[in-house]
């Protein structure tokens, strides 16, 4: 029996497994290529043109990999769902340690 309820287990989960999300996520973002779309509506003869409704509009491929503003965002997501899937997995556990009887 787990003493101390759901908090006990919050705090197992974070304390524990938070290292391992955090390094895992920076060697996947790390190591793989994130590009994105930088757009204006000035012409530049290196950048990809198109006219949407109306409108001249030039956009040119961009690393974003050191992009703050994609790896905050990406980050958070990735430890929040690594939090909910880990937690999952130690309920479980619990459940079918307890429901044995052992």
């Amino acid at each position: 029996e787990v003493r101390g309820g759901q908090a006990f287990v919050d705090v197992l989960i974070a304390a524990s497994l938070l290292p391992a999300i955090v390094i895992g996520f920076l060697a996947f973002w790390y190591a793989t290529p994130h590009y994105g779309l930088r757009c204006s509506p000035r012409v530049d003869s290196s950048e990809l043109c198109n006219t949407i409704k109306g409108n001249r509009v030039c956009c040119r491929v961009v690393n974003t990999k050191y992009d703050v503003g994609e790896f905050v965002p990406y980050l958070v997501a990735y430890v929040i769902a690594g939090y909910y899937c880990a937690r999952l997995l130690v309920v479980l556990l619990i459940a079918r340690h307890t429901a044995h009887g052992s």
